[in-house]
């Protein structure tokens, strides 16, 4: 139950103690919570890992601490943080962050321990090993292969360990996490090519390496690692798909993104995982309607939360309060993915408003469930006057015409008062009063707080824009602008509220006070009595104060006041591109604030250096409460001397001013920048949020001196090392340096010197954000952005200094068009904006840099570069020494070639051997056949032998198989050229491949043990059928599965088989296929056992059967899929009706009468789709109902179908 405010305390007044700690012991800046023990089980293929034991540890201290000084309240033994607003803005215990989790840990292990949590059950994959094909620009194939070494899967058990722990703490203990690990050793394979990115896809994961496994109602959720090496990779992890009906998600194991203390793998398993939560709570029956939906976990933002905020690194206090405050405890309690909800319960779950009120406290456990959504409509039948409701950013504003509390026309990102816009970066609360009754709105995380503080009618959730809050309706009795005073706090027995104006004009007379005529003393936080307001808030700023409720039998009750003072007229001013002006034009931002409650009229003065002048309004109305923006012309005269200089802006209304002052730097000199690197990195020692471990130091060997020398950090080669610009801490560009006008200085200027031909450039980025390239060496590559690509600069990079010159501003002009561009940032380094993959390894590059120049003037006596741009345009020599052009001069070779590049499949480079045997595979030469006969039986190298077997059999066809033959019975660690030697003996499509496949049932890897059964079905004869039943006896699942997915019940014994596996298998994925394969048989007492799967306990063994149906067109599976139409299940009813309308014959809606209720999208949108295409004709009733059908997608095939 929430409970009301019970104590407060404010600024940095004494700490209240934490709980036990329940740390073990402290090592090297961790705090171990206790241990893990990993493996040891007896998995379903029957391979045993050793337990292993890692530790469950956390940062020991908070790299992002709440400060000390942070104002807040004390609530239910939770801290409510105060932001400079005097606003709720999080809720922390103790000391917030890792201090804080380590309580909540503890709390959940009670939990736990005492039977009180829900178990959640976790498959956790290592997948050891990657063989990845990536063909790069020039069409290269090459493989990148990884192994997941013995540091690398204790770090990533360790990862598992604290995901778990994480999700206990963070879900008060409403979940039991129980994980289970095993290793796959099989390599993972794929390709991708140059400008794409790779993942193991967890649909991919699922379908083939999981599903035979284990069994639906075995877990809730599947987490896999893998390490990816130097692979462009997708994401730093995924989510996608179930597996039997668990959810999936992977996260990569990349050295580059951990941050040591910042734990990011953990943090991005954590948020993988709650992608899974997204998708079981919407499968039982949350949001999926506009206006209805839960918070996104790509929300963050939008609901006002930043990284590094309240003790956490990253963004653990989102996920935190997304676990506690979005999912509720009644929610955690329900759902899981080992078993189905009551689908039709679920579609109904999420209701509109229809008129009834609720008290918070009867509904907080499951609000969402219990509580009905909201519609502008809705809002406006309540408040009895129009509404509309928009989101903007983090900004929510409910626009009305008129109303008896503050309103504000427009969005404001700069607002913090209690009005009609809620500001969820700033404020937790806004409010709309009309007759006599306040319209409220709440932020979700603060729900529990503020309607734990007021007596209030809670009318339902609404969600705009990813804006997520509960509306509800109180009398707030004050007409504060200050949402803290309106809320019943106090530590004494009468909570109170005070009818105090929240923001002040500096010299104006108020009073604060009780509501209701109830009796407050009110004194500063020293306990002093404030006789005079006037004076106690003379200075701008938030203020404190105490109130105390003294009651009629003398007791009392203590409370916390908030009163933000204000000039009669606030300002700013900022210059564009931050405080530098380089041209003789430069753009200011004005902004004004009406603290007070009238309009006013603000005149304006303006005061510059001699010889400039500021263009800009000269009087300005404002709102009441209201900010306004408006666009100043600073303009300078060009003979301005470099130097710092100020300009003031005097605001004054009636009832006083304001002065501001803003200092500015003006450069007007022939350099902008000049570094020669000679004593220090200068701007190259700037931190980036995108630096990924690249390093500047100054060595010698400059083009003159010393010079600049650039290391990255290998692996993928991603970071940036700045030229130009500053960051600050957050990571953003420092706003207290100025860019600079491209006009004024128009060129970079500078020598570079690298033998890598590997992607870099200069990445330029404007005062908009908008980024440009200039590349030096290498294609241009991106990821998550694309930039505008200027011309390439003139370099070869063969390892001598070159002079580059950059005409910046023309190009920039040529690519964008004519206007003002202000240059914040210039970064040297690989182009990407965004690398998911940041793996560092020893393989680094090294760049060197000198004489770097911005200049006004074009440079002159620059030596003219011939470069042919080798590196992006292909090509090579067979005969070279270095093995890549090699390959690229195979890649790039004719036929008439063919001859020398038989010499290179004996190449002792694989990558060379590898391209020479692909080229074989399109270009026919009798030699190379030779060669290919006689080196495949000896090649080393896995890769290059499937690519040499494939070459085989293009060259001479079925005059391969001697050699294939031999090459099944070699026992090798790899045998992946044994399994394409199958593969290719299956095209034959005779018998007397059978004894030479199934030699292949002695292989050591399932993988290729299931190439056997994909070889033996394709031979497509009887024989090969019943020689497939061999591998039944696998102990596999995921070969068996193989097996059964290919059986032809018509062939004896195959029928009995399929039977015994039906019925006996231990994977209920194999009893699927089994089941399907018997009701595919031709008869129809074979076919009636299959028909048992439809009536399978399991879901997925019903949708599983009624999807393969589809696959064998007969007349006889019509009444069988007529039946599962009304399965409980809406997969199953969508597999039964996409078979049926594969069989024979027409279709009648007479046939689907059980559909005539349906409401799951995934059945509508096919049986949509039937009747556009003419094959079916559905009734009007249905239609009319579909017309108002809570998806977009339904609705607009609905219209769709009715007006064609």
């Amino acid at each position: 139950m929430i409970l009301s405010l019970v104590s407060l305390i404010v600024g940095s007044l004494a700490l209240s103690g934490t709980n036990g700690n329940p740390s073990l012991q402290a090592e090297d800046g961790w705090v171990v919570l206790g241990q893990k023990t990993f493996f040891g089980q007896v998995d379903s293929d029957s391979r045993q890992v050793p337990e292993q034991t890692v530790p469950i540890r956390f940062p020991a201290s908070n790299l992002a601490p709440v400060p000390e000084t942070q104002p807040y309240v004390e609530w239910n033994g939770w801290r409510v943080l105060l932001n400079r607003w005097g606003n709720p803005e999080r809720v922390v215990l103790g000391n917030g962050g890792w201090d804080e989790f380590r309580q909540l840990y503890a709390q959940a292990q009670e939990r736990i321990a005492a039977g009180q949590a829900k178990p959640w059950k976790v498959k956790a994959v290592l997948f050891r090993r990657l063989n990845v094909q990536f063909t790069d620009a020039d069409g290269v194939v090459m493989p990148q292969r990884t192994v997941m070494a013995a540091p690398e899967i204790a770090f990533a058990l360790e990862t598992f360990a604290r995901f778990e722990a994480v999700v206990e703490a963070f879900t008060r203990g409403a979940l039991d996490v129980q994980i289970t690990a095993s290793i796959e050793e099989e390599p993972v394979r794929g390709e991708y090519r140059a400008g794409q990115v790779w993942a193991l896809d967890p649909r991919d994961a699922g379908a083939n390496y999981l599903v035979g496994r284990f069994n639906p109602g075995d877990y809730d959720s599947i987490l896999y690692m893998y390490v990816p090496g130097p692979i462009d990779s997708f994401s730093f992890g995924g989510t996608a798909g179930r597996t039997n009906n668990a959810t999936q998600s992977f996260v990569i194991v990349s050295n580059g993104r951990e941050g040591g203390f910042r734990i990011g793998h953990t943090e991005a398993m954590v948020h993988e995982w709650y992608h899974q939560i997204e998708d079981t709570y919407r499968r039982w029956g949350y949001g999926g309607v506009p206006f209805a939906e839960l918070p996104s976990l790509h929300g963050g933002e939008a609901h006002g939360y930043t990284v590094d905020q309240a003790g956490y690194t990253g963004w653990f206090a989102w996920l935190r309060d997304l676990m506690t405050f979005s999912v509720r405890p009644g929610m955690w309690a329900r759902m899981s993915n080992r078993t189905d909800p009551d689908f039709q319960a679920a579609f109904e779950q999420t209701h509109r408003f229809e008129g009834r009120t609720y008290r918070w406290s009867d509904v907080a456990d499951d609000p969402w469930a219990k509580l009905p959504y909201l519609t502008p409509e809705d809002l406006s039948a309540r408040l009895g006057t129009e509404l509309s409701v928009e989101a903007r950013g983090a900004m929510t504003l409910f626009r009305v015409a008129e109303a008896d509390s503050p309103l504000l026309k427009d969005f404001d990102e700069e607002d913090y008062s209690l009005n009609n816009e809620l500001n969820f970066a700033r404020e937790s609360l806004a409010r709309i009063r009309k007759g006599g009754k306040d319209l409220c709105f709440v932020r979700f995380d603060m729900a529990d707080f503020v309607l734990g503080s007021l007596p209030a009618d809670v009318l339902g959730y609404l969600n705009v824009g990813d804006h997520f809050m509960v509306v509800f309706e109180a009398n707030l009795g004050t007409d504060t602008t200050c949402e803290l005073n309106a809320l019943r706090l106090g530590q004494g027995p009468q909570p109170f509220a005070v009818d105090a104006p929240g923001d002040v004009v500096i010299g104006n007379s108020f009073a604060v006070q009780g509501i209701a005529g109830a009796r407050v003393v009110v004194t500063d936080p020293e306990g002093r009595p404030v006789s005079n307001w006037t004076s106690a808030v003379s200075s701008p700023g938030t203020h404190y104060f105490r109130a105390t409720l003294v009651g009629s039998d003398g007791s009392r009750t203590e409370r916390l006041i908030v009163l933000r003072s204000h000039m009669p007229i606030e300002a700013s001013v900022e210059m564009s591109g931050g405080p530098r002006l380089t041209g003789t034009v430069g753009a200011l931002t004005l902004r004004l604030h009406n603290p007070s409650s009238a309009t006013v009229t603000a005149n304006l003065t303006y005061s510059v250096p001699s010889r400039f002048r500021l263009v800009g309004p000269a009087q300005v109305s404002l709102d009441p409460f209201g900010f306004e923006t408006h666009l100043l012309t600073l303009e300078a005269p060009a003979d301005a001397a470099p130097g710092t200089y100020e300009i003031t802006v005097d605001a004054r209304t009636e009832n006083g001013g304001n002065v501001v002052r803003y200092a500015f730097r003006v450069d007007s000199g022939p350099e902008l920048v000049s570094n020669s690197f000679e004593s220090d990195v200068g701007m190259a020692g700037d931190v980036r949020p995108d630096q990924n471990g690249w390093v500047a130091t100054i060595v010698p060997g400059g083009a003159r001196g010393n010079c600049l020398q650039i290391t990255d950090s290998g692996g993928v080669h991603w970071g940036r090392i700045t030229l130009f610009g500053k960051h600050g801490k957050d990571g953003k560009t420092d706003p207290t340096f100025g860019g600079y006008d491209t006009r004024a200085y128009p060129y970079l200027d500078f020598y570079f010197k690298t033998t890598s031909q590997r992607n870099c450039g200069l990445v330029i980025t404007l005062d908009d954000g908008k980024r440009l390239v200039v590349m030096l060496t290498g294609p241009y590559l991106e990821q998550w952005g694309e930039a505008t690509q200027l011309e390439r600069a003139k370099f070869v990079p063969n390892g001598t200094w070159q002079r580059i010159v950059v005409p910046l501003d023309a190009e920039i002009r040529k690519a964008l068009g004519e206007g003002t561009y202000i240059v914040r940032d210039i970064a040297i380094g690989d182009t990407r904006q965004f690398s998911s993959n940041q793996h560092q390894d020893l393989d680094r590059i090294t760049y060197f840099v000198d004489e770097f120049r911005i200049v006004r003037d074009a440079p002159t006596d620059v030596p003219v570069i011939q470069d042919d741009d080798a590196e992006i345009r292909g090509g090579g020599s067979l005969q070279s020494e270095d093995p890549r052009s090699r390959a690229r001069a195979v890649v790039a070779a004719t036929p008439e070639q063919a001859g020398q590049v038989v010499a290179l499949l004996q190449d002792p480079t694989p990558l060379v051997r590898l391209n020479a045997a692909r080229y074989f595979q399109k270009v026919k030469n009798a030699e190379a056949a030779q060669a290919l006969q006689s080196g495949i039986l000896v090649e080393p190298d896995q890769d290059v032998a499937v690519a040499m077997a494939e070459a085989l059999y293009y060259q001479i066809g079925e005059e391969s198989y001697p050699t294939f033959k031999r090459l099944v019975r070699q026992s090798r660690f790899y045998d992946d050229a044994a399994a394409t030697a199958a593969k290719l003996l299956a095209r034959a499509h005779r018998d007397d491949g059978i004894a030479d496949i199934t030699v292949l049932y002695a292989s050591r890897s399932w993988l290729t043990r299931r190439e056997a059964v994909r070889a033996l079905a394709d031979l497509n004869t009887e024989n090969a059928q019943r020689a497939m039943m061999v591998f039944l006896l696998e102990v596999d699942p995921m070969v068996r599965l193989e097996v059964a997915k290919h059986a032809n019940a018509n062939v004896d014994p195959v029928d009995r088989r399929m039977e015994w596996g039906s019925v006996n298998d231990l994977s209920v994925a194999v009893q699927a296929y089994c089941f399907a394969a018997l009701a595919k048989a031709n008869d129809p007492v074979v076919r009636s056992r299959g028909y048992t799967g439809l009536r399978s306990e399991y879901a997925e063994v019903r949708r599983i059967v009624a999807q393969e149906l589809g696959n064998d067109p007969r007349a006889e599976h019509v009444q069988q899929l007529r039946a599962l139409l009304t399965d409980p299940n809406p997969d199953v009813r969508a597999a039964a009706l996409q078979s049926l309308f594969k069989m024979p014959g027409t279709r009648s809606f007479d046939e689907l009468t059980g559909l005539m209720s349906e409401q799951y999208e995934q059945v509508l949108e096919p049986l949509l789709g039937f009747a556009k295409a003419g094959r079916i004709e559905l009734p009007r009733a249905m239609l009319d109902r579909l017309l108002t059908h809570r998806s977009e997608t339904i609705r607009r095939m609905t219209k769709e179908l009715i007006n064609q």
